[in-house]
């Protein structure tokens, strides 16, 4: 039956055929355009895949890189601006654009380093958008501010509150962990166990920095690590240290003043 076919009785069926073989060529167009557009989304992803590539600046960098295609759970903890956080991220988005996973997932513990200027607005994705900005500028440097929000919007992107975290399974994804020194370890309890199948979990931090007042998860995470010989075939740990700091010649001038003297880097 054609879409048209209602108005026998009171149109021609020459004037019925018309209206059919119109409303079919006005969705064939749009159709059309649709595809165009997943099209040209794929050769600008195809394009920014070529562009950026991801080379390391320091020896730990390029462990790091090394590491991170062969275990399911990575661990890169150390000084600031070492490049932890981008080496990891441009690997996330690589492994994206070249439809090896389906996902990216990204999390936090939300702990202010100072005082808090309270409540962010919006809803959960753009509060936690606030927390995850270091993740999420260079997913938009690799991906293209457009692709970004298409898979933000499409879910491929997640920013996962750690609150409600239980009950999730990942497949098929990356979960990066940003600031783990401030997990409680309930919370890398909650977190290790989420991991599904062809799927890789990224904790990054540095110790030295935490904010909590109680045991580091990461402390408590490499320590089973440590003691676990099953754990250590499923995992890769990389410690950076002062000499792969990357950021800036001041950074490193400052965080190298800050452990010299016993105190956390900024």
């Amino acid at each position: 039956m054609d879409e048209f076919d209602f108005l026998n009785g009171f149109m021609s069926d020459r004037q019925i055929k018309k209206l059919n073989k119109q409303s079919k060529k006005e969705k064939s167009i749009i159709q059309s355009k649709s595809l165009r557009g997943s099209q040209q989304i794929a050769q600008d992803n195809v394009a920014t895949f070529n562009i950026k590539e991801l080379n390391a600046k320091t020896p730990n960098q390029q462990l790091l890189i090394d590491s991170l295609p062969h275990f399911n759970q990575i661990i890169c903890f150390g000084p600031a601006g070492t490049g932890k956080t981008y080496v990891q991220t441009a690997f996330a988005a690589r492994q994206f654009l070249q439809k090896k996973i389906d996902k990216i997932v990204i999390t936090r513990p939300n702990v202010a380093t100072g005082k808090t200027l309270g409540l962010f607005p919006g809803d959960v994705t753009e509060k936690m958008m606030v927390w995850c900005q270091p993740v999420v500028q260079v997913l938009k440097e690799y991906l293209g501010e457009s692709l970004f929000e298409y898979a933000l919007k499409k879910g491929q992107i997640e920013l996962q509150p750690l609150e409600t975290i239980r009950g999730r399974s990942f497949k098929n994804a990356i979960v990066i962990i940003d600031e783990a020194e401030n997990l409680e370890i309930e919370e890398v309890k909650a977190l290790v166990t989420r991991i599904g199948e062809n799927s890789k979990i990224i904790f990054n931090g540095d110790i030295a920095q935490k904010d909590i007042k109680t045991v580091s998860g990461l402390e408590f995470l490499l320590d089973a690590i440590y003691k676990s010989q099953e754990l250590q075939n499923y995992s890769a740990i990389v410690e950076f240290t002062v000499d792969d700091i990357v950021r800036s010649d001041l950074c490193k001038a400052w965080i190298k003043y800050f452990y010299s003297n016993g105190k956390n880097a900024a």
